[in-house]
């Protein structure tokens, strides 16, 4: 084969790929990461304001992934009063898979979450909560296996 030949063999084949390449990146899914991005990214002072107070307090969230029972369970120490908000199971890759349940504390003051059905990989737990008229977020990386 002349030299020629083989640069335009090569040519061609860069083109090839390149085009492939193209094609597919045409099909991926870039969504944002949520609907209301930019709403979200407007009231974000109070966000940081929730994450301190959450940060400040004496007595911490517990949360802990059980292999056995398939659930997460969210412990709330007994000093905090009129708890209400929401969990949010937040999947990073996937919208369409995240989970919102209300907050309701059993008389030990636990939330159980159900994992069973979710999807194995990254998620993000999204505890947003109300204690006498004050306002805390707490965010906590879990992996499901």
């Amino acid at each position: 084969m002349h030299w020629g030949h083989k640069i335009i063999v090569a040519y061609l084949v860069f083109v090839v790929v390149l085009v492939i390449l193209a094609f597919k990146s045409f099909q991926s899914d870039v969504s944002l990461v949520s609907q209301d991005y930019y709403r979200q990214e407007l009231v974000y002072q109070s966000q940081i304001e929730r994450i301190e107070n959450e940060r400040s307090l004496k007595e911490k969230i517990h949360i802990e992934l059980n292999s056995d029972t398939q659930a997460l369970a969210i412990h709330f120490p007994k000093s905090y009063e009129e708890v209400k908000g929401t969990v949010k199971m937040y999947r990073p890759s996937d919208a369409d898979l995240d989970q919102q349940f209300a907050l309701s504390l059993d008389t030990l003051n636990y939330q159980h979450i159900p994992v069973h059905e979710l999807a194995s990989g990254l998620w993000k737990l999204q505890i947003s909560w109300e204690s006498l008229s004050k306002s805390y977020y707490k965010e906590h990386p879990i992996y499901l296996p």
